[in-house]
Parts: structure tokens; C-alpha cells; sequence
């Protein structure tokens, strides 16, 4: 047989099989994917397109919750739930059989042996995008300049070392690639760029014998006549390593942590300001005079008041003048360690009164007295409100807060729970009956004269308080507060005593009338009553001055 016959024949014979593979694919059913397709990996040739979609569910459901990605030195892991891809079963089962028919009819001409089809995924860029930017975070290492470690006395120097960054696209296309894989690994290899670090090990050993030096005696701060001491063992852990600029050739120097404001400077401003000390009086320990709750017309009453420690000025320092100080011995370090005391500046602290003023007071300017029932839980919380408040002295033009001067009221600071008013309900609380003291004081700077600035009223009328004419106090949402509008200080002096509390202010006798009229109650429907207080004050050589506030009242629960 010659060459060319031969030839012809196996071509022939090539046809045939080709011809009869491609017939036998026709055959098989039109629903059915072609055999050895796979999805992402996962075979499904030969299955119908409800076996594809149960098999695409079984799978992604077996797939691991958490994927974690491996990146150098580092480990990062995300839920699988939180990269925003999720895969499309129906368009996938779609996307395989379209491919197998095409596939069918690449097989009639003998050029295909079954394909691997990508899974169709629904991509939310922007929660992809911030699974991307957290992951970063868990993987990248900045580059080192290098450490100091503080430890029983001693410094060491930590070397420097290369750091590690993701790019975010690499991340980004290692995390679709995952996605792509059914079943999905649990693991993902992402490639690293190296940063390497641009210190020698040299310049931090050098860093850390300035701080040894540096450390080898305590820090002595100075402001005004007053000093403190910072030890080595505070110091210490607060020395690090600090960049100077980016990049080669750039160095670094001995530097203070972030935390040193709070840990060193804070506590060494503490020690060296000190408080203005506010001049000692003594006067006549407050008796009731006053308690009426009608119609008042009130005088100053005159009272022996005499100064039994003058005042003395005092000093601020501040954290940031000592980190300033702090900073520049460390900075400084390098020529060596400081000689003498590290200057810090300081601001005068002067008295809110002077002794001047307080000579000047000479009368009871208001008083008032409310009673309450002996050996009640509140009389303890009033009775320590009290000794915290006596002796208060507020200077012209300043203001009494009784929240801002008392604070929170705290078992710690021995108030015990006792009944108050809450949102017009009866409760119990630590501290609670202290309004009675708010009540007590606001009458005496109404028949004082004073600015009343802030007071509220309880929700309903309680019988042991002028009506209209009281107040209640919650820290920190309900205060009482008044200005002194007078030229002297006024003296704040309270008693509680075994059946009532007397608050009484000492000021300036100016010859003021103060009087306070109470209006008539008016029924309110749905409500208890609305009540009117008036008040002028009337100083000889100036005009009257005056003043109201209404009340409504709720009408009091039942069990009250």
C-alpha cells in the first residue's frame, strides 16, 4: 500500500471515533452537564441541574466559617461571611450547563475533554473593601527602629528589625481567588513586600547608654519654693527609640512614650501646685430664725464674724509645663545628664476671697430653717451634706453649686440610701432626702437678696416646704446654684440638728429689704395647683430689683 493510501485511512479512522464520541455526547440528556466538568474545582459532571444546585448548597455550606490568611510572619483570620462574596447557585447551574452544551459541541469535532467553569459570585466592593483594610491591620509589621526595655533597673537595647506590608490588591485577588475555590480552602497564602528597617543595631545601643546615664540619678523639678522627684523606676519604661524622619540616613534619638503625660507628668503637677488657701472665719454657728412659708419681709440681722487665718495664695502647675520639662532633659541627654533641678513654670492660684472681704462681713444676710422627723436614713445624708458645705466661703461675684461643690453623693463617701422623688415616683437611692438641704439653702439666698441662677421644683407639693418656694437636686442633671451679686464674700454655715436643718449666709449688712410674697394656689385640671412667688429686693441708693418664678405641681401618688 503506498504512503498517501495509508495516510487516507487513518484519517479516516481518526474521523470515525471522533464522529462516534460526538454522537454518544447528543445522546446524553440536554439537562445534564458534560462529563468531567467541574466547578471551581469541584466535579458535577454528568448531574442534572438539581444535582448541581443541592451539591453547590452542600458544598459552600461545608465550606470553613473563618478563612485565615497567612502573610509572612503573620496570621489574619475573617469570617467568610464577611467578605462580600457570595455564590450565585442558580446563576452558576446556569452558567455550567450553558458551558456543557457548548462543550458538547466542541466533543463532536474532537476538541474537548471536559472544563473547569468559574462559580458566578455576587461581589459587594464596598464590605470586600473593609474586610481588605482589617486584615491589612492584623498582617502588617512597621519596620523597627528598635526598643528600650526598662527592667529591675536596668536598660537594654532592643535591635531593630524589618517590618512586612499587603498590598491590597494582592490581598484583594488572593481573597476572589479563594472564593473561586469549591470547596473553599480554610487557608490563603498572600505574598509580602519586605520594609526593611533603616537603623543599626549600633545607634540603639548608643540610645541606651544615654538613658542609662540619663537614669543613673533622679530627675529634680522645681516650680516656685516647691519640688518633686521623678525615680529611675518611673522614668524608665517611659524612655523609647524615636524616628527622626522617614526613610535612610535619617536616625533616631532617645524620645518619650505617649503614656508618660499620664503615668509621670500628671502626678509630678499634682505635687508640685498647690491650693489657694482660703481664709478662716469664724461666726455664730446658725439657730432657726426663720422658717415661715407665707408672705416674708426680711432684714440682715447683725452677727460677730471675725478672720482666724488670712488667706494665702497658691500655685498651678500644669502636665503638659512638666512634660515640656521632662522632654527637654531627655532631648538634652545626649550633651549628657541635667545638673541641678529642671525648671517648670507655674501660674499664681489667688483666694476666691481676700481678707479684706472677709473683715468686711458683719451680718446674717438669709437665713432658714426646715424641720424633719429624728433618726431618719436622709437626716444622715443631710447631716453629712451639711458638715461638707459649712464654712464655704463664695467670693463677689462667684457662684454656689451645690452638685459642683458636694459631687456625687457615694457610699464611699458615707451617704446611705434613703427615699427621693423620681420623675413624680417615690425611689430610693444612695443619698437620697438631700433636697431638703437644696430646699433649706435656696430659701436662704431668696431672703438674702441673692441671684438665684438654677433650682427646680419637686414633680409634687410636699406640706414641710413653702410651696412654690423649694426645690429638688439630682447629681449631675439637677443643681441649685446662686451668684453672689454682693461686694463682700458670703460665709455659708449649716446645722443639722436633732428636728431641723438651718442654712445660713453671712455677708455684708447693705442695708437691703427683701421681701417675698406667695401667691395664691390655682387649681390646675389634671394636676394638682400652680403657684406664683414674687420678691423684691430693695437696697438703699438703688432701684428695686425684682424677681418671680411659678410653679406647677403634679398631684402626689397615692401611697405619699
Amino acid at each position: 500500500m503506498s504512503r498517501r493510501l495509508r495516510v487516507a485511512v487513518v484519517g479516516a479512522s481518526l474521523a470515525t471515533v471522533g464522529l462516534g464520541v460526538g454522537l454518544a455526547a447528543t445522546n446524553a440528556s440536554a439537562d445534564a452537564t458534560a462529563p468531567g466538568t467541574r466547578i471551581g474545582g469541584l466535579p458535577v459532571g454528568g448531574l442534572h441541574r438539581e444535582a448541581v444546585e443541592a451539591l453547590l448548597r452542600r458544598t459552600v455550606a461545608g465550606s470553613p466559617e473563618r478563612l485565615t490568611v497567612a502573610a509572612g510572619s503573620r496570621r489574619g483570620a475573617v469570617a467568610t461571611a464577611d467578605l462580600g462574596l457570595t455564590l450565585d447557585v442558580a446563576a452558576t447551574a446556569d452558567k455550567v450547563l450553558a458551558d456543557s452544551g457548548a462543550g458538547r459541541r466542541l466533543l463532536v469535532l474532537g476538541q474537548r475533554r471536559g472544563r473547569d467553569v468559574a462559580p458566578v459570585l455576587h461581589r459587594d466592593d464596598r464590605v470586600l473593601a473593609q474586610a481588605v483594610v482589617r486584615l491589612q491591620q492584623t498582617t502588617e509589621v512597621p519596620e523597627s527602629h528598635g526598643a528600650l526595655r526598662y527592667a529591675n533597673g536596668t536598660v537594654t537595647a532592643v535591635p531593630p528589625a524589618d517590618g512586612q506590608q499587603v498590598e491590597d490588591s494582592a490581598l484583594r485577588a488572593a481573597l476572589l481567588r479563594t472564593a473561586l475555590r469549591l470547596p473553599r480552602p480554610a487557608t490563603v497564602t498572600v505574598p509580602v513586600t519586605v520594609r526593611p528597617a533603616h537603623v543599626l543595631p549600633t545607634e540603639v545601643e548608643v540610645l541606651a547608654g544615654q538613658a542609662r546615664t540619663l537614669l543613673a540619678q533622679p530627675l529634680m523639678l522645681r516650680a516656685g519654693t516647691r519640688t518633686t522627684t521623678v525615680l529611675a523606676r518611673t522614668l524608665g519604661p517611659q524612655l523609647v527609640v524615636r524616628g527622626q524622619g522617614e526613610g535612610p540616613g535619617h536616625g533616631v534619638a532617645l524620645g518619650l512614650a505617649g503614656t508618660t503625660r499620664e503615668r509621670v507628668a500628671v502626678p509630678a503637677a499634682a505635687a508640685l501646685s498647690v491650693a489657694a488657701q482660703e481664709p478662716v472665719v469664724d461666726a455664730p454657728t446658725p439657730t432657726p430664725v426663720l422658717r415661715a412659708q407665707g408672705d416674708v419681709t426680711w432684714r440682715p440681722t447683725a452677727a460677730a464674724v471675725r478672720l482666724v487665718t488670712p488667706a494665702r495664695p497658691g500655685q498651678t502647675v500644669t502636665a503638659d509645663d512638666v512634660l515640656a520639662a521632662l522632654d527637654g532633659a531627655v532631648v538634652g541627654s545626649a550633651a549628657g545628664p541635667p545638673t541641678g533641678a529642671l525648671p517648670v513654670p507655674s501660674r499664681p492660684q489667688q483666694p476666691r476671697s481676700s481678707d479684706a472681704g472677709v473683715q468686711s462681713i458683719d451680718a446674717v444676710l438669709g437665713t432658714f430653717t426646715t424641720p424633719y422627723a429624728c433618726c431618719q436614713p436622709r437626716v444622715q445624708n443631710i447631716a453629712l451634706m451639711a458638715r461638707t458645705l459649712d464654712g464655704t466661703l463664695i467670693g463677689p461675684g462667684q457662684t454656689f453649686s451645690l452638685n459642683g461643690l458636694v459631687g456625687r453623693r457615694t457610699r464611699a463617701k458615707g451617704y446611705v440610701e434613703a427615699p427621693f422623688i423620681l420623675d413624680g415616683e417615690l425611689s430610693t437611692d444612695v443619698g437620697g432626702g438631700v433636697s431638703q438641704f437644696a430646699t433649706t439653702t435656696l430659701n436662704a439666698a431668696f431672703f438674702a437678696g441673692l441671684r438665684l441662677d438654677r433650682h427646680q421644683a419637686h414633680s409634687f407639693y410636699i406640706s414641710r416646704y413653702p410651696a412654690g418656694r423649694e426645690a429638688t437636686v439630682n447629681y449631675p442633671t439637677i443643681d441649685l446654684s446662686w451668684t453672689n451679686d454682693t461686694s463682700a464674700p458670703v460665709l455659708v454655715r449649716a446645722a443639722a440638728l436633732a428636728k431641723s436643718l438651718t442654712v445660713t449666709l453671712y455677708g455684708h449688712d447693705d442695708g437691703r429689704t427683701v421681701t417675698g410674697t406667695s401667691g395664691p394656689r390655682q387649681a390646675v385640671p389634671g394636676k394638682d395647683f400652680r403657684i406664683k412667688i414674687s420678691r423684691t429686693v430693695a437696697v438703699p441708693g438703688a432701684p428695686a430689683r425684682h424677681d418671680s418664678f411659678t410653679t406647677t405641681y403634679r398631684k402626689p401618688p397615692a401611697d405619699h
